[in-house]
C-alpha cells in the first residue's frame, strides 16, 4: 500500500511539474516486471479501482489493495 501512495504521489509531483500525462497512461509495476495493474478508470478489468478485478479486489492474489499483497514482491 506504501508503494501505491508513493506512485500516485509522483504521478502529481511530475503532474504539477509540466508533464501533461493521463493518469489512464500510468501503469503499475514491480522492481520485478511483475504487471500490478493501472490507473483506469474502475470499470477497466486491468485497473486497480475496479473492486472485481483481478488488480483492484481486495482478495486476489495479483491485486495491490490486499492486506497481505505480495505480488511484485521477491
Amino acid at each position: 500500500m506504501k508503494r501505491f501512495f508513493t506512485l500516485v504521489l509522483l504521478s502529481v509531483i511530475s503532474l504539477s511539474a509540466g508533464f501533461a500525462i493521463s493518469l489512464n497512461q500510468l501503469h503499475i509495476v514491480a522492481d520485478d516486471g511483475t504487471y500490478l495493474g493501472s490507473f483506469e478508470n474502475r470499470y477497466s478489468s486491468n485497473s486497480v479501482y475496479n473492486e472485481y478485478g483481478d488488480y483492484g479486489s481486495k482478495y486476489s492474489s495479483k491485486s495491490i489493495m490486499t492486506e497481505t499483497h505480495t505480488a511484485g514482491c521477491r
